[in-house]
């Protein structure tokens, strides 16, 4: 004869554990498609805030490019004006050396001792140099005082010869 004994205590304890995990695993499953559909004004509202963080991120990025374009803007700048104060340089300097050529030969043809001389004048950044002849040792100091004395002249090298007489 065979007797069914009933079942263990600690069996029935596994069995009940194992029908309630079943049943909160259905429970969780069930949960997750039971969430209600967003309605059109859900959507649209998502949808717009969705845009302005976008709209956000795209302000700044414009700004970032902005910033950027306005320190290279800002660079080019300062870089220009550093070349246009270096030509001015040298183009004042170019002029100021012409200016004082052409006040030289202003003031050597005006004195009586220089009418019959021949006379080259040069200048460069402030120097001068006398090339030529004038008629004698006289001339040829009073053209070397006449150099010197106008403004701007920092120096004068007196080439100058005495013409031989014919």
């Amino acid at each position: 004869m065979s007797i069914l004994t009933p079942p263990s205590l600690a069996c029935k304890s596994s069995m009940r554990m194992l029908a309630a995990a079943i049943v909160a695993m259905s429970l969780a499953a069930c949960s997750k498609e039971a969430q209600p559909p967003q309605s059109a004004g859900e959507k649209l509202d998502e949808g717009i805030a969705k845009v302005e963080r976008q709209g956000e991120q795209i302000k700044a990025d414009v700004q970032r490019g902005a910033e950027d374009a306005r320190q290279a803007a800002s660079e080019a700048a300062r870089e220009l004006k550093s070349a246009s104060l270096e030509a001015r340089e040298q183009l004042g300097a170019d002029l100021s050396d012409a200016g004082l050529v052409t006040t030289i030969k202003a003031k050597l043809a005006a004195d009586t001792l220089m009418t019959v001389s021949s006379i080259n004048v040069d200048a460069s950044e402030g120097r001068v140099t006398l090339r030529g002849s004038a008629a004698d040792a006289a001339a040829v100091a009073r053209a070397r005082q006449i150099a010197s004395e106008v403004k701007g002249v920092t120096a004068v090298d007196n080439q100058l010869t005495v013409a031989k007489k014919t």
